[in-house]
């Protein structure tokens, strides 16, 4: 286990955040006297600490009925029992790290995975990854390993095995704005010959605010809900509909959402703030096929392994000094999933204490043998709520990337031509084994047929010339509004 002193910190930011093989973010091991490594200092070097320590959660429902959850209680991840299956550490300009590159000349892009082994066949290691930031440590461990299933964990449950493999990619910035934001992006395989179902994805955080050397720091902290709701320009679409002109339309992403942020209770402290925030998650595009109108539609819709969009985060605040089911954090695997689901009493934050904070997302309908499953989180300190509804903006931009357009466009493209990822048809969708449907993105009378779709109009629209010129060229966005084709005008 990489999980003693002087070992893989991220430092290109302005912290120092502790990464480990064993699906621990931050040093759980300072007081057990095996590391006095930083968990999550900020500003780097000040002694102030933002993290006791936060564990990965995957819970599932198994074949037989009964729920697990792999990563608590701490331990229950490990890696192979091999010198090299530790936490790989790279900055950028090191070999093999261009983002969005070839930099091995194989034809593959980024196609490597960052843990000192030749994953594509070729002979070399490491030789072409995937590095978005100025620093990444990476590590895959199991939660089946033999160490993992008879170790005799505190709580006196059995450890047993979900059958996953975690490729957990960590990531620091060192532009000023990003330098308070630790990134960390897992994948999730089942590896196992058993079908996962309602599958929950969280990270359970024991947030501090405290000096490193102040043993009851940590038991003063409040908590605040902050929120960093923005919208970011994401481009101009331009599109050509049968008799019209070529259109152009301005399109924007709305990102952020409210999470619960620790700090010191005593404001002239000048010890920092500090939260974790979901940032995006695994989707499926058969879950946006509400229209049951057209053949095959609904079966498709009750086959998508995933939501729809990548928000379904939620947040619950526990205190560990609290018993379980009285705000405090959960003990056992079914009470673990129960809070995943947001089925478990959160603390009252009323008063100073000690808190934690169970970020997750989900439902995954199903995980089968061979599926993956992904999920980002950010972890992010500042120096007051301001600074920290700021940062995290910054994480959100930061996760998101650059928008690269690979593919040649289309001359003049017109709205009925998928190509080149324009005009709406954002992407090439294959379905799953077994699912076929019919399905229409575009606006035509079939609307009619499912009133529970969009409710039909209940007023007329003017045929005027006056109202047709200004119409026209929004024909399309006006009818999927309206449910139904505008008449031409007269």
């Amino acid at each position: 286990m990489d999980i003693r002193n002087n070992g893989p910190v991220l430092d290109a930011g302005n912290f120092g955040m502790r990464i480990t093989n064993v699906g621990v973010i931050g040093n759980a091991f300072f007081n057990k006297g095996l590391s006095f490594d930083p968990s999550f200092e900020f500003p780097k070097g000040s002694g102030h600490e933002c993290l006791e320590h936060a564990e990965l959660w995957v819970g599932a429902r198994r074949e037989d009925g009964s729920f697990g959850v792999s990563g608590g209680p701490m331990l229950e991840w490990r890696a192979p029992l091999d010198s090299t299956a530790v936490v790989a550490r790279r900055y950028a300009g090191d070999r093999g790290t261009r983002p969005t590159f070839d930099d091995d000349g194989d034809g593959k892009v980024d196609e490597e995975f960052l843990d000192g082994l030749d994953n594509d066949g070729d002979g070399e290691i490491d030789e072409d990854v995937r590095f978005p930031a100025q620093e990444t440590a990476a590590c895959t461990y199991t939660d089946d390993q033999p160490e993992a299933v008879g170790f005799g964990y505190e709580n006196g449950e059995q450890h047993v095995p979900l059958g996953l493999t975690v490729e957990q990619e960590a990531h620091a910035w060192s532009f000023p704005g990003f330098n308070k934001v630790a990134g960390i992006h897992y994948t999730i395989t089942n590896h196992g010959r058993e079908t996962l179902r309602d599958v929950w994805l969280g990270m359970y955080a024991n947030l501090d605010s405290r000096l490193r050397n102040d043993a009851g720091g940590h038991t003063n902290d409040l908590v605040t809900t902050l929120s960093d709701s923005f919208s970011v320009f994401d481009g101009i679409s331009r599109i050509r509909y049968t008799g019209t002109p070529l259109l152009a339309k301005n399109c924007s992403s709305a990102l952020g959402q409210a999470y619960p942020a620790v700090h010191d209770s005593h404001p002239e402290s000048g010890l920092p703030w500090t939260a974790i925030v979901g940032l995006s998650h695994t989707t499926d595009p058969l879950n946006w096929l509400v229209n049951y109108a057209f053949p095959g539609a609904r079966e498709a819709q009750a086959a998508a392994r995933a939501p729809r969009r990548d928000t379904t985060f939620r947040y619950l605040v526990l205190a560990p000094s609290l018993p379980p089911g009285q705000g405090g954090p959960p003990i056992v695997d079914a009470d673990r999933y129960a809070a995943m689901r947001g089925d478990f009493p959160a603390a009252p934050t009323d008063i100073p204490r000690d808190y934690s904070v169970l970020m997750s997302c989900g439902p995954f309908r199903v995980l089968a043998p061979g599926q993956s499953l992904e999920f980002e989180v950010a972890f992010v300190a500042a120096e007051n709520a301001d600074s920290l509804i700021t940062a995290t903006q910054s994480a959100r931009i930061a996760y998101r990337g650059s928008r690269l357009n690979l593919v040649p466009d289309a001359p003049v493209p017109d709205w009925l031509q998928g190509q080149g990822g324009v005009n709406g048809h954002e992407i090439c969708y294959t379905p799953p084994d077994g699912v076929v449907f019919n399905y229409d993105p575009n606006c035509t009378a079939k609307y009619y047929l499912d009133p529970a779709y969009r409710p039909l109009p209940t007023e007329t629209l003017p045929r005027t010339s006056d109202i047709c010129v200004y119409l026209a060229p929004f024909r399309v966005a006006i009818c999927s509004a309206w449910g139904a084709p505008i008449p031409a005008c007269t």
